[in-house]
């Protein structure tokens, strides 16, 4: 079936048909009565928010309620669903009836709340908010220990002191006359969950982004449900849940048994077919969702939008300095135009700044916070280890900006200088640079992915591991991963992993092979060369004789030594995992005189093509 879309409110035509797959179709079809709820698992790039635009105008005598995260998304919602639809956010309706009624709303500070209540640090300040705020996250009536957001290692007093605090804040913030502490957001959406309110005047309520969903908008959801006031569809990607940390929660599995219909959206109009094999075999392997995605992305289309995502601030802020250095334009994703670009708080640059302070043996230079609490950079370095140095409550990102200002040094916040002076819009520069959190939401041609993410292969990492941390980092790199629609340049130990469970017939031509077709950043992608190389001088019979020498060289690491996943390796590349030894690499001199097409020097020598072009790398070959 077609639909004809709009522009814009008003009733104006749409810029282009769309056309329904069939898995939408299904969705657009379903009638959701009172009471009941309907679950739609969206794969990237599915068209989640076009399905229910859909839904929504083929029921033009139906009231529907659209509820979404942000205020721009909702903003972008109203130019395109009918007029039988309102776009809100839980915030904007929670304002009308509660916030508004207040005259100071802001965000807490913790210099407010440490002069408010006689606090001796900052940091018990920011214990104190995070407290406050994992209980107004959450669906619980009243304020307990179990919200405490504090260090593992602090003293039972300190607790008791910090929760007293924490119960303090939030009396003060129910205060509409309290001139002196506002309150936030988050505060007065608590309040009004707590009146049980009712919305009413819908017969159906949409919400988008499910999968990270707060607990107390989730439970006044559900308590329409129970009002018998709406019908309620959930739409989101379970393998997109990806802010736990913010005490978000999987609506979707929360709600997963009282669904009377569950569907999914698995054909993505965002990527071409290799990388929804790529993420297929994500999915499958290590969250055991059979699902094989579609990809229907154009692979004719230009590419004209370059990224780089890493899991973390420091490790991107390291890849970032590079091309900074060499007088790039460069864009950091979720940066603004009112604030010139700048990623200094987006990127919280602060906490490298910190590091570097503390680095220098100068505590009093720090101006974060939760940064306070640490004395010495010998404490960051303790901190990011975790405790007792056994990786329990270690905190990747802290040591990544620990190794990040022991690298550069006193240069630190000379560079950081230099990339807020380099960062410029996402038009006019070469090259954008996210994280995967902020990535979210957003695409580009070609990706490039930084070896900060979760490894597959390091199954002894992933099974210490707690399951919900486990299946939040698969998430994260599912999420990167997906926000390519062409190329994608994988770090070596991905692309080992992908080529060691996957199709060895695999389409390698959307990859950004690091021989080439190695990818200057910022600039188009070059073909990659399927020639001979000083061809005049070859004979076809070289490379077979290369391939027979390197054959009958011995096996260092026994297959029987290696682990089962390695073993696995092994069956499709014989020389998998092998340290490269001198005659090999001497002969690998010699084949790449003959050509410089990575795929056939990985049949040659026995290798992945991520262990081979690591190898050319390491050589000074690429």
């Amino acid at each position: 079936m077609f639909w004809i879309g709009w522009a814009g409110d008003g009733g104006n035509p749409w810029r282009e048909t769309v056309r329904a797959t069939k898995q939408q179709q299904a969705v657009i079809d379903r009638t959701v009565g009172v009471g009941e709820i309907l679950l739609v698992n969206s794969y990237a790039g599915a068209g989640k928010t076009t399905t229910l635009e859909m839904a929504t105008r083929a029921r033009p005598k139906s009231r529907f309620l659209y509820l979404c995260f942000n205020r721009d998304n909702a903003e972008k919602a109203r130019r395109s669903f009918p007029d039988n639809c309102e776009c809100r956010t839980a915030h904007s309706l929670a304002w009308r009836q509660v916030g508004r009624h207040h005259d100071k709303i802001a965000q807490l500070r913790p210099r407010t709340v440490m002069e408010l209540f006689d606090l001796a640090a900052p940091y018990l300040a920011v214990y104190a908010i995070n407290t406050l705020n994992a209980y107004l996250h959450s669906a619980d009536a009243e304020l307990g220990a179990e919200h405490l957001e504090v260090a593992r290692n602090t003293p039972r007093a300190v607790r008791k002191s910090i929760l007293d605090v924490a119960g303090k804040i939030w009396k003060r913030m129910r205060d509409p006359g309290d001139a002196e502490l506002p309150i936030s957001h988050d505060g007065y959406l608590k309040l009004w969950a707590l009146e049980s309110p009712a919305i009413d005047g819908y017969d159906v309520i949409l919400l988008d982004e499910a999968q990270d969903t707060n607990p107390v908008t989730l439970k006044i959801l559900l308590d329409q449900l129970e009002r018998r006031a709406a019908g309620l569809i959930l739409v989101g990607d379970t393998h997109q849940a990806i802010y736990s940390w913010r005490h978000a929660i999987n609506a979707m599995e929360s709600v997963r048994r009282r669904a009377a219909w569950r569907m999914s959206l698995s054909e993505s109009f965002r990527f071409v077919p290799g990388i929804a094999m790529d993420a297929s075999l994500l999915l499958n392997r290590l969250k055991g969702d059979p699902v094989s995605l579609v990809g229907r992305g154009s692979a004719t289309r230009r590419a004209r939008a370059y990224a780089v995502l890493a899991r973390a601030n420091a490790s991107l802020i390291e890849a970032a300095f590079e091309k900074a250095r060499d007088g790039m334009p460069i864009h950091f994703a979720a940066t603004k135009e009112e604030d010139s670009w700048d990623p200094d708080i987006p990127y919280k640059f602060q906490i490298t700044l910190d590091t570097h302070h503390l680095w220098r043996g100068r505590p009093d230079a720090v101006r974060d916070p939760y940064m306070k609490k640490f004395r010495s950079f010998g404490e960051i370095e303790e901190h990011a280890r975790g405790e007792g140095g056994q990786g329990h409550g270690r905190d990747v990102e802290l040591g990544l900006q620990a190794q990040l200002v022991k690298k550069h040094g006193h240069e630190v916040p000379k560079l950081l200088d230099l990339l807020r002076r380099q960062s410029v819009g996402p038009d006019a520069a070469r090259l954008t640079f996210s994280t995967a959190h902020r990535a979210k939401g957003l695409e580009w041609d070609c990706v490039r992915l930084l070896d900060d993410f979760v490894n597959p292969a390091d199954t002894e990492l992933l099974d210490s591991l707690e399951p919900r941390v486990r299946d939040e980092e698969i998430n994260i790199l599912y999420v990167a991963m997906t926000r390519a629609r062409l190329k994608l340049k994988y770090p070596a130990k991905l692309l080992d992993w992908l080529q060691a469970h996957g199709d060895s017939r695999r389409d390698t031509s959307h990859w950004f092979l690091s021989a080439g077709s190695a990818t200057v950043a910022g600039k188009p992608a070059k073909k990659v060369e399927r020639r001979v190389v000083g061809a005049g001088k070859a004979r076809p019979g070289d490379l077979a004789g290369i391939a027979a020498r390197v054959a009958a060289l011995p096996l260092i690491k026994d297959s029987a030594s290696l682990h089962p996943n390695l073993r696995d390796a092994r069956r499709q590349y014989p020389r998998a995992y092998e340290p490269w030894s001198a005659e090999e690499d001497e002969l690998l001199k010699t084949a790449r005189e003959h050509t410089n097409d990575p795929v056939r020097l990985a049949r040659v020598f026995g290798r992945n093509i991520g262990g081979l072009t690591r190898r050319l790398d390491e050589l000074g070959l690429d």
